[in-house]
C-alpha cells in the first residue's frame, strides 16, 4: 500500500514490514533519512546534527494533541526512552503542589485581648445612692420608688418607700455602700486583639498520590513509515 511518511500504523502481526520501522524511541541518522527527519526533527529525540529519534510507544497510548499547541508541547521527553510495556491496570504516582489560604479559609478560633485605659492613674469607681425626702406611703417596694421618710403603717409594717421626690433628695454615705468584682471605672481605653498567624495569604504545601485507571486495552505493535510519500502541506 502506498503510505504518507511519517504515517504511524498499529499491526496485529509481530514483525517489521517493508518500508517501516517499529515505533520504539531508535535514533536515526539524518544522513540517510533526510526527508523524514525533515517532519519529526528532534520532536522525539536525537541531536539534530548527526541523529533524530523515532516515537516511542511501547508501553503507551497515543495521545492527540492541541489544536493550538506544537507537538512538543504535548510530548514528555523525560519518559521518551524508557520502553517497556503495560504491566497492570493501575498506575500510581505521587504529587506535589501548593494551595492558596485566605482567611476565608480559617475555622473558628480565639484570640488573647487586653485592654489598656486611656485615663492614668486608674480611677476607683463610685457609687450613689440617693433617698427621697418626701413621706414614705408604701410598706412594699412600688417600681421606680425611692427610699423615703418612714411613716407609719400597719402592725410591724411602717412605709419607708415613695414614688416621688417633690421635697427632693438626698445622698446616703457613699461608706454605706461596697462595690465588687473588677477595678471598673474607666470610661475609655483601647482592646489590642492578638494576632495567632500571619496576616497575608499563604502558599501551603500539598502532597496527594494520584491513581490512574486507564480503558481496557489490547496490546499491538505500532510502525512509522520511513519510506513512502512525501505529504504536501495543501
Amino acid at each position: 500500500m502506498d503510505c504518507y511518511l511519517g504515517m504511524i500504523v498499529p499491526f496485529a502481526f509481530n514483525f517489521t514490514p517493508q518500508y517501516f520501522m517499529p515505533c520504539d524511541g531508535r535514533l536515526l541518522p539524518i544522513s540517510q533519512y533526510a526527508a523524514l527527519y525533515s517532519l519529526l526533527g528532534t520532536t522525539y529525540g536525537g541531536d539534530g546534527h548527526a541523529t533524530f529519534g523515532l516515537p516511542d510507544l511501547r508501553g503507551r497510548f497515543p495521545l492527540g494533541a492541541n489544536s493550538d499547541a506544537s507537538l512538543q508541547t504535548r510530548f514528555n521527553t523525560a519518559s521518551q526512552n524508557s520502553g517497556g510495556s503495560v504491566a497492570a491496570n493501575k498506575q500510581t504516582g505521587n504529587a506535589t503542589g501548593a494551595a492558596l489560604i485566605s482567611s476565608a479559609n480559617l475555622p473558628a478560633h480565639t484570640h488573647a485581648a487586653s485592654f489598656t485605659p486611656v485615663a492614668s492613674p486608674v480611677v476607683p469607681p463610685s457609687v450613689t445612692i440617693k433617698v427621697s425626702k418626701d413621706t414614705a406611703t408604701s410598706s412594699a417596694p412600688p417600681d421606680n420608688a425611692y427610699i423615703a421618710t418612714a411613716a407609719a403603717g400597719g402592725a410591724n409594717q411602717p412605709k419607708i418607700y415613695s414614688t416621688t421626690n417633690t421635697a427632693g433628695v438626698t445622698a446616703l454615705n457613699s461608706g454605706s455602700v461596697t462595690v465588687t468584682g473588677g477595678s471598673g471605672g474607666m470610661t475609655g481605653g483601647i482592646v489590642s486583639i492578638a494576632s495567632t498567624g500571619s496576616t497575608f495569604d499563604t502558599q501551603a504545601p500539598v502532597s496527594a498520590t494520584v491513581t490512574v485507571t486507564p480503558p481496557p486495552y489490547l496490546a499491538v505493535q505500532f510502525f512509522i513509515c520511513v519510506m513512502g510519500i512525501y505529504p504536501s502541506r495543501n
